[in-house]
């Protein structure tokens, strides 16, 4: 089942796992709050660099 209040969307399956999305715009994100697996994607959309977007 999913919950949202228009920024945020929060998933709760039968299992009782969760999630949560948070919506905004990429130029309010922080990229010190983003996990560091993550974090490479989240600088190139800032970065505007599509032509490296998907890295091997």
């Amino acid at each position: 089942m999913g919950i949202g209040d228009g920024i945020n969307l929060t998933y709760r399956d039968t299992q009782n796992e969760s999630l949560q999305l948070m919506f905004k715009s990429i130029e309010d994100i922080v990229l010190d709050d983003i996990n560091i697996v993550q974090r490479p994607i989240f600088i190139d959309l800032k970065e505007d660099d599509t032509t490296s977007l998907l890295r091997t």
